[in-house]
């Protein structure tokens, strides 16, 4: 497979786990709050909301640390894959970028995670959507414009 439509695919399966977790975790929802009263699933929105919506911040400051940490983190990679000398330069290239790129792009999704599971906890669903879409734009930003350009002197 060619190495530009390798990485689309990864970066796709990547920024779709949020959202396939968002949508396992609507259907636990299902599941463990429905069957509760409603004065249980009232108390639970009141007071696992505010919490959620605190998490919202966190897929954000994790795409920018993931943006900052990418350039330095391929280098890392680079420089270990370029000291096996059964594989070309290009694809030492192409799986520093690609372990870069998965271990970057984790920092956004992790807390978005978070907020997914305050779905099963009984919260509204704005936060958790919300979220899940800062960690999507973190993803889909990271492997776009994180990458090292090379520097014009």
């Amino acid at each position: 497979m060619e190495k530009t439509r390798l990485r689309a695919l990864f970066v796709i399966v990547i920024a779709s786990a949020g959202p396939m977790m968002l949508g396992l975790d609507f259907l636990l929802r299902h599941f463990l709050i429905a069957s509760q009263a409603a004065d249980v699933r009232a108390f639970m929105a009141e007071h696992v909301t505010p919490i959620a919506w605190g998490v919202v911040p966190f897929p954000l400051l994790g795409g920018v640390v993931g943006f900052r940490w990418y350039p330095a983190r391929f280098r890392k990679s680079l420089e270990r894959w370029r000291r096996d000398s059964t594989i070309t330069p290009d694809v030492a290239a192409e799986r520093a970028d690609l372990e870069a790129l998965f271990l970057t792009t984790t920092l956004a999704q992790l807390p978005a995670v978070l907020g997914d599971l305050s779905l099963i906890l009984g919260a509204h669903v704005a936060p958790a959507l919300s979220s899940t879409a800062v960690s999507v734009t973190a993803v889909i930003v990271i492997s776009l414009f994180a990458r090292e350009r090379p520097r014009v002197r």
